[in-house]
């Protein structure tokens, strides 16, 4: 938005979401990592159809205060279960 808000939409309309609860990424996709924190929910209503919900997002990041920003372009997801401990033992 104009504001600088992020817009959220296509929500599943039983999904339940609230004012302060946190949007991460899923790792889906494999485009980006699961569990980034995008923003927090700000707002909940009914797309114009009525079909879906729209969440309006408040990012967690001030875009106007970055001054660097790292484009990694080759990124590929790691499997970290090789570490996974399934002994047991600590």
């Amino acid at each position: 938005t104009l504001s600088g808000d992020l817009v959220l939409t296509f929500v599943d309309p039983d999904a339940q979401i609230g004012v302060g609860n946190l949007v991460l990424t899923s790792g889906e996709g494999q485009n980006f990592p699961a569990d980034l924190i995008i923003g927090q929910v700000t707002g909940v209503s009914l797309s114009d159809d009525e079909l879906f919900q729209q969440a309006s997002i408040r990012s967690l990041v001030d875009f106007s205060r970055l001054e660097f920003v790292l484009i990694i372009t080759n990124w590929e997801p790691v499997d970290l279960s090789v570490f996974d401990d399934t002994t047991g033992a600590n």
